[in-house]
């Protein structure tokens, strides 16, 4: 079923890259951020550590954060 898979950015692992190389779909239950699997980045030109995280994770967290009152998320 569609409404079991999520969608996963892998990036390039180098801090100074970071750059999006590809979106998979996988199923919940077969999920795995950390991996220590290598994929090619055509920014950095090389094999790197792919750094993987759920699409739409950081427009959530901003998304949460601004719900948050002022005085709490200055103490972020």
């Amino acid at each position: 079923m569609a409404g079991d898979e999520i969608e996963i950015n892998i990036f390039c692992s180098k801090n100074e890259c970071r750059a999006k190389i590809e979106t998979i779909s996988v199923k919940k239950e077969n999920m795995m951020l950390t991996s220590s699997e290598t994929i090619f980045c055509p920014s950095c030109n090389q094999d790197v550590t792919e750094y993987r995280e759920i699409t739409g994770r950081n427009e959530s967290r901003e998304e949460e954060l601004d719900t948050l009152p002022a005085s709490d998320y200055m103490n972020l």
